[in-house]
């Protein structure tokens, strides 16, 4: 009986969380509209059409929407973090991250994470060391693999008063097997000794994702540090690859749930759960397929994500 609920709460939720996206909106429109032809009696064929035509509509609309709306959140955003870290802000968006997955960055460190590890460094590193600052504890683990950016940014750190805060690892990319994957990733002998053991905060901005599965070794390797409760964050959401990343880091791991944030640049999250043992098989196989149904809602995992 409790996994009969679980099922068909589990239903419900990708039934709203298909709503919400424009293009499952839209189908949904379209659906009424092509039942309410065919109840009043129209013809199939005009009905079809008109609702083709509907689902397209609407679609289209709640996407700009969301465009828009995205674009709005993110230039709130990109003020809080410039407030945060001060004149000395990189300029945001591009190459540098953008607000919104700043402030992400930002409401995790307020959640209370203390030890971060970071792959990547950037205005990210300042906003993170300006907010353990304030928070008067922790301390952040930015692994750069290009020696001039970990040169700018330990010059950033500097100006800004906020060094103390942070340890920079230069590390650069050396060809390595990981399982039956060759790929380029941060070389170890460099990592080993200098990250620290339990990690609560991941986040994945690094290397420059010109091969395939160049972030995901991050999750792979570092695994085993993340804490219970630790929280991966990984930009570059939209990408394809990113995006395949996020899916083989949740098949390849039991004790990690995934959701996805509607970002600019799309933001996947991974949470690491206590304990998976006690889940059923038939409960874990149901979200399974249901996230293959509906892989990429805003809030993609077993609850939605509010920011």
């Amino acid at each position: 009986m409790n996994t009969q609920r679980s099922l068909t709460a589990q239903g419900r939720q990708v039934f709203l969380e298909v709503g919400k996206s424009p293009s499952g909106a839209g189908t949904i429109v379209g659906a009424a509209v092509i039942l309410s032809g065919a109840l009043l009696g129209q013809s199939a064929g005009i009905v079809v059409l008109i609702g083709i035509a509907t689902t397209i509509s609407v679609a289209v609309v709640l996407a700009a929407a969301r465009k828009i709306d995205r674009q709005v959140r993110n230039g709130t955003d990109s003020v809080l973090l410039a407030a945060l870290v001060g004149r000395h802000t990189p300029v945001l968006g591009t190459w540098a991250i953008e607000g919104d997955f700043g402030q992400l960055i930002s409401q995790e460190v307020q959640r209370g994470c203390t030890t971060v590890v970071e792959c990547g460094s950037e205005v990210s590193t300042l906003g993170i060391a300006a907010k353990l600052s304030l928070n008067g504890s922790g301390r952040v683990y930015t692994i750069e693999h290009d020696r001039k950016y970990a040169e700018d940014t330990e010059k950033r750190l500097a100006d800004t008063g906020l060094a103390e805060w942070v340890n920079i690892i230069v590390a650069p990319l050396t060809r390595q097997e990981l399982g039956s994957e060759k790929i380029q990733w941060y070389d170890h002998t460099q990592l080993d000794s200098q990250l620290p053991e339990s990690i609560d905060l991941l986040i994945v901005d690094g290397p420059p994702s010109i091969y395939p599965w160049a972030r995901w070794p991050a999750v792979k390797v570092l695994h085993e540090r993340l804490a219970v409760g630790a929280v991966v964050l990984a930009d570059d959401g939209r990408k394809r690859y990113e995006r395949r990343t996020a899916f083989r880091w949740r098949s390849e791991h039991d004790d990690v749930e995934l959701y996805w944030h509607d970002t600019v640049k799309a933001t996947w999250k991974l949470v690491k759960l206590a304990n998976t043992q006690h889940d059923r098989r038939v409960a874990r196989g149901a979200r399974s397929v249901l996230r293959r149904v509906n892989p990429r809602p805003q809030g993609f995992g077993r609850w939605p994500i509010r920011r």
